[in-house]
């Protein structure tokens, strides 16, 4: 149970002394968006979001207790993601409808705390475009398994997906620079 795990761990520094990326993190927003919706969060996200932007085969895959893995597996194809995205670009209104709340998509495509100024909420960033310098400052990006990526660059209005295979030397700066080039 990856809900049982991720909020059974110790804590190893003191709240707000040391930024690191955490699976098991992400992993239990899962246990606490259950309790607050009621329902897992990969059926809700299908329902207030999937459901409104077009993300028919969107899946969101769970654990063998049925937990949403949150911090991983949505499967949806290029052009599924590339809605996710473009709503976010769109300050999350789709079709006239606010699907996201604006202040959210502003709050989580900022810096989340004072450590580490790349991670919004879920979203890594490219804060003062010292992450990718060939790419606009307000570029902003998800980040999945084997260099899947939603890009959104709002200077551009542009949205990019990348769906491929695991590089061991794949640089997001090296890939999304030329395009942007090509947008301007």
């Amino acid at each position: 149970n990856q809900n049982s795990f991720s909020t059974g761990q110790d804590i190893d520094d003191a709240p707000g002394t040391v930024w690191n990326y955490s699976n098991m993190g992400v992993q239990m927003l899962s246990k606490f968006l259950k309790g607050t919706m009621n329902m897992q969060p990969g059926e809700y996200a299908a329902r207030r979001i999937g459901k409104v932007i077009g993300m028919w085969n969107a899946d969101w895959m769970t654990d063998a207790r049925g937990n949403t893995l949150t911090y991983q597996s949505v499967i949806a194809n290029a052009r599924e993601f590339g809605k996710f995205g473009y709503l976010f670009l769109r300050d999350g209104e789709w079709d006239g409808q606010q699907v996201i709340p604006q202040p959210w998509v502003a709050a989580s495509t900022q810096p989340s705390q004072s450590l580490n100024p790349f991670y919004g909420y879920l979203w890594w960033l490219n804060t003062g475009g010292l992450d990718m310098p060939d790419v606009p400052a307000d570029a902003y990006y998800a980040a999945g398994l084997g260099e899947k990526r939603i890009y959104v660059v709002p200077s551009l209005d542009l949205v990019v997906v990348r769906l491929g295979d695991l590089s061991a030397t794949w640089e997001d700066n090296d890939f999304l620079g030329p395009i942007c080039d090509s947008a301007y």
